[in-house]
């Protein structure tokens, strides 16, 4: 798993370049861009741990979107002494939310409020989960700690607002998790 999100809010008629060259960096096309610093499993975790079995896939979809542009490694079935040596290893597809996966992500959102995350968030649960970067989810509320009920709550509110504006600009998300 990664250690950041970054999503970025893309134009309709911007993301056309995406899709003629996967390479394009979509910094150079963004109208904003939100990243979750280390945050995002712990985020993901309580969003999901709130939410109905039904709404799960939509949920995982987020951060690590189903849509991509671009060509996936397959390594669990790629021949490593067939590839040649110049063989780029990092390189990624670009995974997207499309405006209606877009909408369908900022409604489920619009119905969650700080406070149910931070009535769901417990720190040794998180830990004992080992849910990303580890163990550092606490329950000090003291001003300037991280990875604490709080600090998912102002991420949350983060989450909501760009996933609003894509909606209300009919755009798209690209996530990275790096």
């Amino acid at each position: 798993m990664g250690q950041s999100a970054t999503l970025f809010l893309v134009d309709r008629n911007e993301f056309s370049k995406i899709g003629d060259d996967p390479e394009y960096p979509v910094a150079n096309i963004a109208r904003e861009k939100t990243t979750f610093e280390k945050s995002f499993e712990g985020l993901l975790f309580l969003i999901t741990k709130g939410s109905r079995p039904e709404d799960i896939s939509i949920v995982r979809q987020i951060f690590y979107p189903e849509a991509y542009v671009g060509e996936e490694i397959d390594f669990e079935n790629i021949d490593i002494d067939e590839l040649p040596d110049d063989f780029d290893f990092d390189r990624q597809p670009l995974y997207f939310n499309d405006p209606a996966t877009v909408v369908e992500i900022a409604d489920l959102l619009s119905t969650i409020e700080p406070g149910n995350i931070i009535a769901l968030f417990d720190h040794t649960e998180l830990n004992e989960h080992d849910i990303e970067p580890g163990q550092v989810w606490t329950d000090d509320e003291k001003e300037g700690v991280t990875f604490n009920a709080q600090h998912m709550a102002t991420e949350l509110m983060a989450l909501k607002a760009i996933y609003e504006k894509a909606k209300e600009q009919d755009a798209y998300i690209v996530s990275y998790v790096d």
